[in-house]
């Protein structure tokens, strides 16, 4: 699950996640995936179990 993970936010496969790379993710999910009519954040908790069920 944590390979998983990793895998969705190393987009260039560097073997690292970069603060950059986790914020770019998350405001991708948090944009496309939460409907406009549901706009509250996400705390990190929630995202990363959101994105976990995957």
């Amino acid at each position: 699950m944590v390979l998983k993970f990793f895998k969705k936010v190393d987009y260039d496969n560097e073997g690292i996640i970069t603060k950059k790379k986790l914020y770019k993710f998350y405001s991708m999910k948090s944009r496309s995936e939460i409907g406009s009519n549901d706009k509250r954040k996400f705390t990190f908790e929630e995202f990363f179990n959101y994105i976990s069920k995957e």
